[in-house]
């Protein structure tokens, strides 16, 4: 071979060699090296009472020692969130940093981290139902379809499932859920007459217009038959008038935006306003919030009101109502619809994992995710900080409160510095359960805060001004129209 040819070929040979170092061949992502349906289907891993770690798990989260994520408020009051964080670093090794925002800061931050595409953070705090659809629209969160194969979402509510799938990927993952039942006073009933138990909208309007014609007379004009929040920051839209629409069978979106302009929608609207124009509930509904009118039915203020399920433990500081209470599942509309259109609201808060985090982290983001929403850690949420379980099987199984390790419950308490939890049961477990496998909750898209707003701006139009309710209706979805559009 000539000098020349062996110079070139030395030549050609450093180049590959140097741009082979320079531009690595770039391998799989870390969380494909994860077989979720190993060492056993992923079904049985997070129905079994101790979570089961899949295969693969340590090659895809090598190197990784700490996870950081934002969490609303101090974990002095998320006794759960700090339970769950002590399992999962003893199961995997990978310490957790959970970040305390106050509740108005958790999304601003989380824009923050994801707009200046900081790494740092590997999970966001959001709200399912008017922050979800701005973090996936934009890529901001990393999409966990793994996660979310058919056999799993048949383990969980249908409705929530449904909500966090967002341009046929899957984002969210469990943080705080909670089902809205119905509650009323037994005493009441049956002192107005009412022999049944309201199983539908129009059936709680006959019972509410008795038991408040009744408290009337017999309690006071400050007693009424229902009682519901009004008030703006969403909680209208979000909460009693998409519930009333869906136990029709109806929605709030369409093919992902506002719509409103629905047979069903205007039957919701027009149902609330008759509540106060026939005096049924207290013309002070305008200005309620979420917690306000619990409250109110706490104090034994009315005798009725469709209500977080886990807000029944606080009934045990109102004297007036802790030995008369009860609650179903949320009524459908009339008779004529199916059963599974007894449809309540989901309160659901959700983490995402930050899609700017690198391989390894997400690996160790998604294994996370995985296990908050098992068997063991919604055990935790249920039974010792008392929210909802966001897997239904938790409260079909007879054993579960055996089955939480109180000991730790109580080390983590000391730890957080809060109170000592104590052992107990689930309140209505029944009622809770088949709530779950009806609620709905959609992921609103950008603006839907000041949607709700306008609902409940002309809701208090319309009584206070005593405008007509079509024409009042008709005003407010024109200006809904001109912002969403």
């Amino acid at each position: 071979m000539k000098k020349r040819n062996v110079v070139t070929l030395c030549l050609a040979i450093t180049v590959v060699l140097a741009l082979g170092f320079t531009f690595p061949a770039q391998g799989k992502e870390a969380y494909k090296y994860i077989n979720w349906n190993k060492p056993k289907p992923m079904t049985e891993r997070l129905l079994a009472d101790k979570y089961i770690l899949p295969k693969g798990w340590q090659k895809a989260t090598k190197g990784v020692k700490e996870l950081a994520f934002f969490n609303s408020g101090g974990l002095k009051h998320d006794i759960a969130t700090a339970i769950n964080m002590e399992l999962f670093e003893k199961k995997t090794g990978i310490r957790m940093k959970a970040l305390p925002l106050g509740s108005a800061y958790t999304f601003p931050k989380f824009l923050s981290v994801v707009t200046s595409k900081d790494p740092s953070v590997h999970i966001g705090f959001i709200r399912a139902e008017i922050e979800y659809a701005h973090v996936a629209a934009a890529g901001w969160a990393h999409p966990i379809d793994e996660l979310w194969p058919p056999e799993v979402q048949k383990l969980y509510s249908p409705g929530l499932v449904d909500c966090i799938n967002w341009g046929g990927h899957y984002y969210g993952g469990v943080n705080v859920v909670q089902w809205y039942v119905l509650y009323y006073r037994p005493s009441w009933l049956k002192k107005a007459g009412v022999t049944k138990i309201p199983e539908t909208w129009e059936e709680v309007y006959q019972a509410s217009k008795k038991c408040r014609e009744w408290a009337k007379g017999n309690l006071g004009k400050d007693y009424y038959g229902f009682t519901f929040g009004a008030t703006k920051a969403g909680h209208i839209h979000i909460a009693m008038l998409s519930a009333l629409t869906y136990s029709q069978g109806g929605r709030t979106l369409k093919e992902g935006k506002i719509n409103l302009d629905t047979p069903e929608f205007r039957n919701s609207w027009n149902y609330l306003l008759r509540m106060i124009n026939e005096d049924v509930a207290d013309v002070a509904c305008l200005g309620y919030s979420w917690n306000d009118y619990q409250k109110v039915f706490g104090m034994g203020k009315a005798a009725m009101m469709l209500g977080y399920s886990v807000y029944a433990v606080k009934f045990a500081e109102f004297p007036e109502v802790t030995k008369d209470w009860a609650a179903v599942p949320p009524p459908k509309w009339d008779a004529k619809q199916p059963d599974s259109n007894r449809v309540g609201y989901i309160n659901y808060d959700e983490y995402v994992i930050n899609n700017f985090a690198d391989d390894k982290h997400k690996a160790a983001a998604m294994l996370f995710l995985d296990f908050l929403r098992s068997k063991e850690a919604c055990m935790y949420e249920l039974l010792v900080e008392g929210n909802d379980s966001f897997l239904p099987a938790v409260y079909e199984d007879p054993n579960i409160v055996d089955k939480v390790d109180w000991e730790l419950a109580k080390k983590v308490a000391k730890k957080i510095k809060t109170a000592e939890p104590k052992k107990m049961g689930i309140t209505m477990p029944e009622v809770r359960a088949a709530s779950a496998k009806t609620a709905r909750i959609e992921a609103l898209p950008p603006g839907a805060t000041y949607v709700s707003d306008i609902l409940s701006e002309y809701l208090g139009k319309t009584i206070m001004k005593k405008m007509d309710p079509d024409k009042s209706l008709k005003e407010a979805l024109s200006k809904i129209e001109k912002f969403t559009h």
